[in-house]
């Protein structure tokens, strides 16, 4: 897989990995990838990019934004994606261990959350909103995705 674009969200990326992810990531609104670590070749990416992107079903974002975690068949792989900081996808590749997976998942998708929303380094690092672009599919619009994101109430992080 490739390089990870912002450095602070490495070690986020290497946690969930840790954890029995067959593979983790970060991607922009558009697809771009942030972070990607894992077993997962650029073919397999790019469908998940795609997927996220373009070719994702009307509901979707309405059920990731009320923080569900959606599971998905792509490229034969089952994986999981979610929002994180209201501006960036977060996608696991689920390792032998389905439920250990999800919770792994939601582990990822919360660190994640937290650091963009409060954390100085990702400040530091010249990370700034990705460009949502519209959206095109009848589902929630590219403006869902928030900059700056607010911080969640409740959980981690929370004053």
């Amino acid at each position: 897989m490739g390089p990870v674009a912002f450095a602070f969200l490495e070690p986020l990326v290497r946690r969930a990995l840790g954890r029995g992810l067959a593979a983790a990531g970060v991607l922009s609104p558009k697809g771009r990838v942030l972070a990607a670590l894992g077993a997962l070749d650029d073919d397999e990416l790019q469908a998940i990019a795609a997927f996220v992107s373009h070719a994702r079903p009307a509901e979707f974002l309405d059920r990731l934004f009320v923080g569900e975690l959606v599971t998905a068949n792509v490229a034969g792989r089952e994986i999981c994606l979610g929002v994180a900081g209201q501006c960036v996808f977060v996608v696991t590749v689920f390792g032998p261990h389905h439920p250990a997976g999800l919770h792994a998942t939601a582990l990822f998708r919360d660190e994640v959350d937290w650091t963009i929303t409060m954390d100085r380094e990702a400040e530091k690092s010249g990370w700034g909103p990705p460009d949502a672009g519209p959206s095109g599919s009848g589902s929630a619009p590219a403006e869902a995705f928030a900059w700056p994101p607010a911080p969640r109430r409740g959980g981690r992080g929370a004053n």
